[in-house]
């Protein structure tokens, strides 16, 4: 009784500490281009969700039938939206403070969960990324019951029916299976459970089939993603665990974070000399291997593509992996109880490395800390009409339609939903600014100024004029023309 309770106030404790820091400071960034992404789908009946997906974007279409309810519900304000997220961290931070409990890491491991940035910042965004990290926390909290408990049979098919949830919300989680097999070595059982497992992985691929055969024949929409071996090797050392992905720090944050990233990383290869120095038969070590395993498989999995020369295929993002950092929280709260009879010198230094986590926890919430669509919004809100040059612009119009909401759309043509697209589609170019009047706000891609010149032409050839009001932003521009 005593051992349940002390669980209880530790998950408890977790679910509430990480809600309230997910949510603190969510709503000072705007969202950016892929949050709008997902509430141009999600704001779509069931049925228009559901079709897009067999076109695109299948791998997040489970996190898209869950914001559509709680949009209609609540609105889509940043604070309303990314509070599913923040929602979801929690869930994920009660998971693993359980997990780590189990390891015998309980308090650790869920401090190291609550400050590490590499996971605070997928609260403070509208993608799928806080559900995956929430469904693998509980695939292994329910495999680690299973080959404890004596309802084994319930809790392997539990564990593979998360598992298969966690592939839908992130496909690299099927990376996963060398820990799953681990943790059942580890546990001892591996002879009584081995099938067992291996049934429970086909339960997960039957329930996940779905995205993975849609994802696989999708897979040309991760063509866009570039790397260098050097900048994937930075973003797994540095990136992944101590920063998120955030657009801007301050110079100062930056070199916090590089000290708090390399000490780190020395505490706990310090730690894991001590938990080999007393033996790797203990359970200290199988916590220790299970944490390494958990974060360094499915890095290293997707990043072999890119790391071996002549291999081209670049798959590396850093927050398609975000459900691995946990697994570094565990291993840092296993080399925090390696230290023998230094515990105290231990915490002192765990609890400043936490301390040096704050400035990039403040940095994620800053309204520079995404490449934002609102101040775009904000320049054209008043204007009479607008000119969307490429229906990528229309995403401001999708986060933002207040800004917008007197103000005539000239270029309108289908809906995204009836297109079966993203964005809804403009008219063809060669109507291209009819029907301008007054102060009329252009919209275009940053990466391509000439569809700003293209529009200007059109317009002037209407009798506009230029105005010195204009923003430039990382995606989403504006300029202001003043029309008849």
């Amino acid at each position: 009784m005593k051992n349940r309770r002390s669980r209880m106030i530790l998950m408890s404790t977790a679910f509430v500490a990480q809600f309230i820091i997910g949510l603190l400071g969510s709503a000072n960034p705007g969202f950016w281009f892929d949050e709008a992404a997902s509430l141009s789908i999600a704001k779509r009946s069931v049925p228009d969700i559901m079709r897009l997906l067999a076109n695109k974007d299948a791998v997040n279409g489970l996190y898209y039938l869950f914001l559509h309810p709680w949009i209609a519900l609540f609105g889509q304000s940043e604070l309303s939206v990314r509070s599913l997220s923040a929602l979801a961290l929690a869930v994920a931070a009660a998971g693993f403070a359980l997990l780590a409990q189990r390891f015998g890491l309980g308090w650790p491991a869920t401090t190291a969960f609550l400050v590490c940035p590499g996971l605070s910042w997928c609260a403070t965004e509208a993608r799928g990324v806080a559900f995956s990290v929430a469904a693998v926390v509980w695939s292994f909290v329910l495999l680690q019951r299973a080959v404890e408990s004596e309802r084994w049979l319930i809790d392997f098919i539990s564990f593979g029916v998360v598992l298969g949830l966690a592939i839908c919300f992130q496909l690299y989680a099927a990376a996963l299976l060398p820990v799953h097999a681990l943790l059942v070595w580890f546990s001892g059982t591996w002879r009584k459970h081995y099938w067992h497992l291996i049934t429970s992985w086909v339960v997960g691929f039957v329930v996940s089939s779905p995205v993975i055969i849609f994802g696989f024949w999708q897979r040309g929409q991760v063509s866009w993603i570039h790397n260098t071996p050097a900048g994937v090797l930075k973003q797994i050392r540095q990136m992944q665990v101590f920063r998120g992905q955030v657009l801007n720090i301050s110079a100062r944050t930056g070199d916090i974070q590089r000290i708090v990233c390399y000490a780190a990383w020395a505490f706990v290869i310090v730690g894991i000399f001590f938990i080999l120095k007393s033996g790797v038969r203990s359970a200290l070590a199988n916590s220790c291997g299970v944490g390494a395993a958990w974060f360094a498989i499915p890095t290293l999995l997707v990043a072999l593509p890119t790391l071996i020369p002549g291999f081209d295929l670049d798959i590396y993002q850093l927050r398609y992996l975000t459900f691995a950092t946990p697994g570094f929280c565990l291993l840092f709260a296993a080399a925090w109880n390696a230290v023998p009879g230094r515990r105290l010198i231990a915490s002192c230094i765990a609890g400043l490395l936490a301390m040096g986590c704050v400035p990039t926890l403040v940095a994620q919430r800053q309204p520079n800390a995404k490449e934002s669509l609102r101040a775009t919004a904000e320049a054209a809100a008043g204007c009479d009409t607008v000119v969307f040059t490429n229906t990528i612009a229309r995403s401001v119009l999708v986060s933002y339609p207040d800004s917008f909401r007197n103000c005539t759309d000239i270029e309108a043509g289908f809906s995204a939903a009836s297109a079966n697209a993203y964005w809804d589609l403009s008219r063809d170019e060669e109507y291209l600014g009819q029907g301008a009047h007054g102060s009329t706000a252009v919209l275009y891609r940053s990466a391509a100024p000439e569809e700003l010149v293209n529009a200007g032409q059109a317009l002037s050839a209407l009798g506009c004029t230029a105005t010195a009001d204009s923003f430039v932003a990382p995606r989403v521009s504006i300029a202001i023309w003043q029309c008849p």
